[in-house]
């Protein structure tokens, strides 16, 4: 890097410090990538990044230093000779997607449920490409929803979306060029199990058909493990790609009867049945490109337009809600359950699904049926030990059942297709649960210094 670059790096981090993108943020990490002596086109950086520096006193180096006046829409960016990890530890953010093509995805996507925390982080991801987004909700959180994605001003529309079987996307699908569909009924919102899986099934059909008929051809869909298996044990073997899980509508049915009715079970046959019928319509479809991502649990930081839980506490208690991060929360709790104990960072999964859109297609790599876990199952010894050590103040609050669970947990998620597929390299675990407890201390923090601590 020569001087000049790193003088204006240094300004900007000076400037932003204090700013939610973090130090230099991706201006920083493109800055890095491509200023090695020569000179950096500015339209390898963010819109977003162009918008801020305009506000710095930087901004007359950084265009001398460039030479280019910016322009307002994305473009192909090239890999650098030696291109940075997906994960770079110096920055706040993932520096992600840096050596995609995403030029045919200029005219923006559709993202469902983009109010829930995996849909937030989906959208952050998104517009720091520089891509529009028009996502959808229930009306009952439009205004709420708008009010929250305001911070990124037109990059993102949102729209509401109520009958997820019966509902018309054609609002949502307009001029899209791809549709990322994560959006799912949870567990106790429908009125009967049946309800909740016709939600399921039929919904994510609904919009799949739909965009076919628009003519859109790349589709991400956010599955779950759970359609592999529902065998998380900590001796378990590796899973296959080809594995399922056995449930069907009368399984469902017949637990009713039994009183066995839980929502572990409704929720495996939601997402088994419903990715089941999604791969179906695919392979009736040969032209889509569908890309489906198959996590666990998944923890980290709140993304900046997710509000949900610092508004409504009582929402993201695990009694009420089918939360990860509610489930976690546990981990700081002395008494009652303990955390999951096998888990993957939300913006490995958020990232997942936007490399899914530009992944080779079917003919070249197979069925994009992809596990998605983190590259190692800590054992609970070793979460805590790493909070005791960097959390100090936290050590006393430690669930007293985590404390006392079993050790040698085996890994049983191989990412393997994940990286070759998608070249995706998983956030360290450690990170993933650092940025975690850090996340919910703010949110008590919040709920604390607005009255409204909830004790779960």
């Amino acid at each position: 890097m020569t001087k000049d670059a790193q003088v204006i790096l240094d300004e900007i981090d000076e400037t932003w410090k204090d700013e939610t993108y973090g130090p230099g943020g991706f201006a920083g990490v493109y800055i890095k990538m491509f200023s090695s002596g020569k000179k950096v086109d500015l339209r390898f950086l963010r819109v977003d990044f162009l918008t801020r520096v305009d506000q710095t006193l930087a901004v007359k180096k950084v265009r001398t230093f460039l030479s280019v006046s910016p322009i307002p829409r994305p473009i192909k960016i090239p890999a650098p000779t030696n291109s940075p990890p997906i994960y770079d530890e110096g920055y706040r953010r993932p520096a992600i997607l840096q050596n995609r093509e995403f030029t045919m995805l200029s005219n923006g996507l559709s993202v469902t449920g983009i109010s829930g925390y995996l849909g937030a982080h989906i959208v952050e991801q998104l517009v720091r490409q520089g891509l529009r987004v028009r996502g959808t909700v229930r009306s009952a959180k439009l205004a709420a929803t708008k009010d929250a994605f305001k911070i990124y001003g037109k990059a993102v529309e949102v729209v509401a979306v109520d009958d997820l079987i019966e509902a018309s996307y054609a609002v949502a699908l307009q001029g899209v060029d791809a549709v990322i569909h994560q959006a799912s009924p949870m567990p106790g919102r429908e009125a009967t199990a049946e309800e909740a899986l016709d939600a399921a099934i039929e919904g994510s059909l609904n919009i799949l058909r739909q965009a076919e008929q628009a003519g859109i051809k790349k589709f991400s869909y956010c599955s779950s493990i759970i359609t592999f298996t529902l065998d998380i044990s900590g001796d378990r073997p590796y899973l296959r790609d080809d594995e399922w899980t056995a449930v069907t509508r009368e399984d469902v049915a017949n637990a009713k009867e039994r009183n066995l009715h839980n929502r572990t079970l409704i929720y495996a046959a939601e997402k088994t049945l419903a990715e089941r019928a999604v791969w179906e319509f695919v392979d009736q479809h040969p032209h889509i490109e569908l890309t489906s991502i198959n996590a666990g649990y998944f923890l980290g930081p709140f993304p900046p337009a997710y509000k949900t839980p610092f508004n409504t506490p009582e929402s993201f208690s695990p009694n009420v809600n089918f939360t990860s991060m509610g489930y976690f929360f546990s981990v700081l709790h002395a008494q009652g359950p303990p955390p999951p104990d096998s888990f993957v960072d939300v913006r490995d999964v958020a990232r997942a699904l936007v490399l899914g859109l530009t992944a080779s297609p079917a003919s070249r790599v197979g069925r994009k049926r992809i596990l998605l876990g983190s590259d190692a199952r800590p054992q609970p010894s070793e979460v805590i030990a790493l909070i005791n050590q960097q959390r100090p103040e936290l050590a006393r609050r430690i669930n007293e059942e985590y404390k006392a669970a079993r050790g040698n947990l085996k890994h049983f998620i191989d990412n393997k297709r994940a990286k070759e597929v998608l070249g995706l390299v998983p956030i360290p675990w450690q990170k993933t649960v650092l940025d975690a407890v850090d996340a919910l201390v703010k949110l008590e923090d919040e709920w604390r210094a607005s009255g409204k601590l909830v004790d779960y």
